[in-house]
């Protein structure tokens, strides 16, 4: 037994740690190869935007069709998929040439197909950055073990973060090597799919990459302007200029929604009113939380700039810093973006801190990746939001040793080009419209029609399509003296309607209002009813 014991011992020291690390990453991809066969009957999940999305355009459906929800929804249901709600959205338009090369197979096997493809590229990318890093094999298990949920969540939505980081992998290591070019386009990559990614801007600036940071805007701006050829100038500017800033404002399906677990949403449900959405908040104050949620997302910037320019030499640790830095500032977070977490998970592992600090911040990633959002929602409001106050405790671990310079020139210009949007925003013009409805059956309306049991309101909610019957005494009736012309609502020429939000099938209610569909203060596209006094 001892010699045997002596003999495993010696043959482990004399294994080499790239072995080992083949090792191990083998096992993983065996693990989410078979667990993306398993997914591949749950939920469609978003990749039903994704294909859908793609396949339709191709065959010759117009864009505006796609990103209309409730059309988009309805062309989905004519092929098949039932029970199901698909938003269209929030997908950039570079997205509908993406993903032809997964549309010629059904459903199904597309996003087993995209999956498998995207682990591929995930762990392949993943090696080549242990090789690089000289990653230990122990310290890629822990932090894939960590994040083992939010993996497993992509493969069940068919998200391409994991396509994303594989990206981003590749591109860090060209940055690494001096091959600005390419790095400068693997990063824009990401960023005409996701958007989210542009902060890796603030990585090129604080590392003093000028050039690459304006290679990657430059590459950028020519992989979103490459679908204007399929899509049209007139939607092109439709999309950049109605539906991508109030995407960026948090304005994403439920704009209250908890599951988002962002200080933005946090804010938004203490300090807004909203009659359906947000019935009960604190107060309402629109001032104080465009004044809390900007000096957050200031003092976060501020300090992560400082923070990368300080471990600019360890430039794993920086590059994780400023995705965690992404992922706190972002106003709609979700499980399956945890997965970026990597960068920093290994990072805290590779660095020189003491076992303890590595183990504290280790086990705050850990309860943040598997963090239930669920099971906290019937709690008062401030105790809702458990896994913003994990990220939170973990950036201010990361930070609590360092001298940050908080009062400076920088600061001042972060806040001020925080505040400019804010600012253009406060000061647009919106109409006084109010909900019609005093609750609804869903959170997207697509029509309604007067009939003689009442108001039939037809509607899409998580189980697909359905109607119901809405009991009203109002007088409700159409006319050609109502219209709509650039997206606003007239009658008899005088202008009712303001704002950019989406307006739809106007009436008349009663005397002195109009009743329509709008998306106000939601995901675009998302309508529901509301009224506005015209006289």
């Amino acid at each position: 037994m001892k010699t045997a014991a002596t003999y495993i011992t010696t043959f482990r020291e004399q294994m080499s740690d790239r072995f080992l690390l083949r090792v191990c990453f083998g096992m993983f991809a065996i693990l989410l190869l078979l667990l993306t066969y398993i997914v591949r009957t749950k939920d469609p999940g978003d990749y039903l935007n994704y294909y859908f999305g793609t396949k339709l355009f191709f065959q010759g459906t117009l864009v505006s069709s796609i990103y209309d929800t409730a059309s988009f929804n309805s062309l989905i249901a004519a092929e098949g998929i039932q029970n199901a709600f698909s938003n269209y959205a929030p997908v950039p338009p570079f997205s509908l040439l993406f993903y032809y090369p997964f549309t010629g197979i059904s459903f199904v096997w597309s996003k087993v197909v995209f999956n498998v493809v995207s682990v591929f590229f995930f762990v392949a990318s993943l090696y080549r950055l242990s090789i690089h890093q000289q990653i230990k094999p122990l310290h890629v298990s822990i932090v894939l073990g960590i994040l083992i949920y939010p993996i497993y969540n992509n493969l069940v939505q068919g998200q391409s973060y994991l396509l994303i980081i594989s990206l981003l992998i590749e591109a860090y290591l060209c940055s690494m090597k001096g091959r600005t070019w390419l790095a400068s386009l693997l990063f824009a990559i990401p960023i005409a799919l996701k958007l989210f990614p542009v902060i890796i801007l603030i990585w090129l600036y604080a590392t003093g990459k000028k050039k690459e940071m304006l290679l990657t805007i430059m590459f950028t701006g020519l992989l979103l302007i490459a679908v204007l050829p399929c899509i049209g100038m007139s939607f092109w500017f439709s999309y950049h200029t109605s539906i991508l800033p109030r995407l960026l404002s948090g304005e994403i399906n439920d704009p209250f929604s908890v599951t988002f677990q962002s200080y933005s949403v946090l804010f938004k449900k203490a300090f807004l009113y909203d009659h359906l959405l947000n019935p009960s908040p604190w107060f309402h104050a629109y001032w104080l939380y465009a004044l809390l949620n900007t000096l957050i997302t200031a003092v976060v910037v501020q300090a992560s700039v400082q923070l990368i320019r300080t471990y600019k030499e360890h430039s794993l640790l920086s590059f994780g810093i400023v995705f965690f830095s992404g992922l706190l500032i972002s106003g709609y977070g979700t499980n399956y973006s945890l997965v970026l977490l990597l960068f920093i998970g290994l990072a805290i592992l590779q660095s020189d801190k003491n076992k303890i600090d590595q183990g504290i911040l280790l086990l705050l990633l850990l309860c943040i990746a598997f963090f239930q959002v669920g099971k906290f929602i019937q709690y008062p409001l401030w105790l809702q939001f458990g896994r913003l106050y994990l990220m939170i405790v973990l950036f201010i671990l990361l930070i609590r040793k360092e001298q940050i310079v908080w009062f400076n020139m920088q600061s001042l210009v972060i806040v001020v080009l925080l505040l400019l949007p804010v600012c253009l925003r406060f000061f647009q013009k919106q109409d006084r419209s109010d909900y019609y409805l005093s609750r609804e059956p869903s959170l997207f309306i697509t029509a309604y029609k007067e009939t003689t049991e009442g108001l039939m309101l037809y509607y899409i909610g998580p189980d697909g399509s359905d109607s119901i019957t809405y009991n009203t005494v109002d007088d409700i009736r159409t006319s050609d003296q109502l219209y709509i012309n650039g997206n606003q609502i007239y009658v008899n020429g005088k202008q009712v309607t303001s704002g950019n939000d989406l307006k739809r099938q106007p009436a008349f209610l009663n005397k002195d209002e109009i009743i329509y569909l709008s998306d106000q203060g939601r995901g675009p596209g998302l309508t529901t009813l509301r009224k506005i006094n015209f006289r």
